[in-house]
C-alpha cells in the first residue's frame, strides 16, 4: 500500500515513529554558525519545528507551575510538556485560525530587539504587562503577558489582550496590520481614560496614511521617542535559527 501524506516534510530532520512527542537536543548551521536548537517530533516521527533551549527551558518553568492548577487542567486536559510544546508550535504556524477570521501571519510575530526593552524602557518604566505577546516571543523579564490562544495558558499567559482592561504600566505589541495596529491603540486610549494611572507603551510604524495616526492626537498619547527611517529593526521569533530578514523603520 502506497500512503501518500500532503504535509510538508523535512526527511534529513525525520525520525523514526515512537506513538509520542518527544523533544530532543540538535545542533544547526546557520549563516555558517553551529546554533544549539531543541528540535520536537511528533508521535509520527515528523519534525514540527525547533526551539532554542533558553526558551524551552523558560517554558518549562511555566508549564510545570501551570499544571499544578487544577481547575485550568481539568478545563484543558493538557499532555505531556513534549506534545504541548508541539502543539504550540502547531498552533504558531501561518494560516492558523486564531478566531473569527483572523489568522496567525509569522510575519507579524515580532520579537522587539533585545536592547530595546532591557535595557530602555525596563530600565525608564516599571512594565508589569506585555499584551499581544505569545509564548515564543514574551519577555520573562515582565512578569504577566497575554496571548492569542486560550492553550497559551499552559505557558504562562493570559487569555486575549483585549479580555481585561490594561491597567497600571505595561507593554503592547500588536501585529503589524493596521487594522490590528488601530484597534489595540483604540484600546489603550480607552483604558486610559479613568483616574487610576495607566502607561501603556507602544513602538508603532509612521503609516503616514493610516487612520490609527489620528488617535496621536489625544490628550492622552504621547509620543515619547520617533526612529529616524532604516535604524530600528525587528527581528522574527526564530531570528537566533534561521537566516533571517530583519524589518526597518
Amino acid at each position: 500500500m502506497l500512503i501518500i501524506h500532503p504535509d510538508e516534510t523535512q526527511p534529513d530532520r525525520e525520525d523514526l515513529p515512537t506513538g509520542e512527542w518527544t523533544i530532543a537536543e540538535s545542533t544547526r548551521t546557520v549563516n555558517k554558525l553551529m546554533t544549539h536548537v531543541v528540535e520536537v517530533h511528533d508521535p509520527r516521527g515528523k519534525w514540527v519545528g525547533d526551539i532554542s533551549p533558553d526558551r524551552a527551558a523558560l517554558l518549562l518553568d511555566k508549564f510545570t507551575v501551570a499544571t499544578r492548577d487544577p481547575t485550568l487542567c481539568g478545563r484543558l486536559k493538557p499532555g505531556t510538556f513534549q506534545q504541548e510544546l508541539g502543539l504550540l508550535l502547531l498552533r504558531y504556524q501561518s494560516g492558523r485560525k486564531i478566531s473569527g477570521s483572523k489568522r496567525v501571519k509569522m510575519r507579524n510575530h515580532w520579537t522587539t530587539p533585545p536592547p530595546l526593552i532591557p535595557e530602555g524602557l525596563l530600565r525608564t518604566y516599571d512594565i508589569k504587562q506585555e499584551r499581544f505577546a505569545s509564548p515564543l516571543n514574551f519577555n520573562p523579564a515582565i512578569p504577566d503577558y497575554w496571548s492569542a490562544f486560550p492553550e497559551d495558558t499552559l505557558f504562562g499567559a493570559h487569555h486575549d489582550a483585549y479580555s481585561s482592561r490594561m491597567t497600571a504600566c505595561g507593554y503592547m505589541n500588536p501585529d503589524y496590520e493596521e487594522d490590528e495596529l488601530e484597534k489595540a491603540l483604540q484600546w489603550a486610549v480607552w483604558a486610559s481614560e479613568t483616574d487610576e494611572p495607566v502607561c501603556f507603551l507602544a513602538v508603532y510604524p509612521e503609516w503616514i496614511k493610516a487612520t490609527y495616526m489620528n488617535l496621536l492626537s489625544h490628550h492622552n498619547v504621547n509620543v515619547v521617542a520617533r526612529f529616524q527611517r532604516s535604524t530600528f529593526a525587528f527581528l522574527p521569533p526564530d531570528y537566533w535559527a534561521s537566516s533571517f530578514f530583519i524589518l526597518f523603520f
